[in-house]
């Protein structure tokens, strides 16, 4: 008989304290949050406030970044609770929210 090394509980949630992924990844998301945060907002705000970038690339790469801004303000702060405690939103949530987050997820690129 195999024994059951994971640190996961029946659910998919992480045992609080129980691996060094719980430990790094709310720090590590933190930092991704507020410098995504800070760099899209940045980047969106030049673009807008000069009239000579208003071009089609920047265009494109300010579409990108709202993408990017979405994923960085929905998706990551999910991510850590869902980490810790579960899907918080329910089933229905669930599954209705899938397809839009893989699409700001794969978006971004």
């Amino acid at each position: 008989m195999q024994e059951n090394n994971s640190n996961e509980t029946s659910n998919g949630t992480l045992s609080r304290g129980s691996s060094s992924y719980a430990l790094l990844a709310p720090p590590l998301f933190t930092a991704i949050i507020i410098v995504g945060s800070v760099g899209n907002v940045l980047l969106i705000h030049t673009v807008l406030r000069w009239r000579e970038m208003r071009t089609p690339c920047n265009y494109l790469i300010v579409n990108n970044a709202v993408a990017d801004l979405c994923v960085v303000l929905i998706a990551a702060p999910l991510r850590i609770v869902e980490v810790y405690h579960g899907w918080p939103l329910g089933e229905f949530l669930a599954s209705f929210l899938h397809q839009p987050r893989m699409c700001l997820w794969w978006c971004r690129f």
